[in-house]
């Protein structure tokens, strides 16, 4: 028995379409493969550390009250005898001298004259002082 030469051509004609045929099986089942490796495959696990700080609480510490300044003292203004002079007991030149006011002795007047005679304090006397031998 032989083959014939139509019989042959049929059967190398058909080989490519097998080859074909084999071929794209062997593919599907290679990519079938891979499908089911990378389906199966261990997925990372990812985790999340979440760290809950607790705060301490805010404790105000009220402000200092404020110190308040002491009241200005009052000022009692003062004058500078700028010669020797007596503290007298009235506006005048009569009656005994309370007191000698050396030059530079300060003394102390609540409110400025506008006569010659200037009443003023020294050492807790009160007395007058001619105001031409003071100096204010």
């Amino acid at each position: 028995m032989g083959v014939s030469k139509d019989s042959k051509r049929k059967f190398v004609t058909s080989i490519p379409g097998i080859l074909l045929i084999v071929v794209a099986a062997g593919l599907l089942t290679y990519g079938a493969h891979l499908a089911v490796t990378e389906a199966t495959k261990p997925k990372p696990v990812v985790t999340k550390t979440v760290v809950v700080v607790k705060e301490e609480p805010k404790v105000e510490t009220p402000a200092p009250a404020p110190t308040p300044e002491p009241a200005p003292v009052p000022t009692t203004p003062t004058a500078t005898t700028n010669s020797f002079v007596y503290l007298r007991p009235t506006a005048s030149t009569s009656g005994t001298p309370l007191k000698d006011l050396q030059a530079g002795t300060v003394v102390q007047y609540t409110t400025r004259s506008t006569t010659a005679w200037q009443r003023v304090t020294v050492d807790g006397v009160s007395g007058y002082v001619y105001k031409k031998w003071l100096t204010f």
